[in-house]
């Protein structure tokens, strides 16, 4: 059994390498350390405008990095604030975006009024893509202020926190 192992191993290694670069793809991470940096930076924004939110942080993927529950926030935000960071990287827009594109900036009907229909879609701004380098690389969500205004507002200012960082 060890020869057929060690024979194996022999093999393979005499194989040659194979250039892999157009198999597999070099991606920019959002890390942990840029998620609270983030997330200190939104918590702030929220303080300094009287405003009690539900803070999520996800990867390209929609995977959850960061969640914070401020005191005083309401119990509804926690769903909203998760729905609008995956709602933001699913497409790569804002979801005020895709709150003009089902309802219409007058809330009149949009364009693409079934866009408001898919399941745990959340089109009500909040939710914000994250571009590093033009790469997608996340999304935050923001859920609890008065308005979503506000709520985009206080979500921006974890994105220009990270922005900062990096240059």
């Amino acid at each position: 059994m060890k020869i057929l192992f060690i024979a194996t191993m022999l093999a393979t290694s005499a194989l040659p390498a194979i250039a892999s670069d157009h198999l597999l793809s070099k991606q920019t991470m959002l890390t942990l350390d840029a998620a609270e940096l983030m997330m200190d930076a939104t918590k702030g924004a929220a303080i300094a405008n009287n405003a009690a939110v539900s803070i999520a942080i996800v990867d390209q993927s929609g995977t959850l990095i960061a969640f914070e529950k401020m005191d005083g926030s309401a119990l509804g935000s926690i769903d909203f604030a998760i729905d609008k960071s995956t709602s933001s990287v699913s497409f790569g827009v804002p979801t005020q975006s895709l709150s003009d594109w089902a309802f219409g900036e007058n809330l009149e009907g949009g364009p693409l009024p079934f866009i408001g229909t898919s399941g745990e879609l959340f089109a009500l701004g909040g939710g914000q893509p994250i571009y590093i380098n033009n790469e997608l690389v996340g999304g935050i969500g923001v859920s609890g202020a008065t308005t979503p205004k506000l709520d985009i507002t206080i979500g921006a200012a974890g994105i220009k926190a990270l922005g900062n960082a990096i240059n």
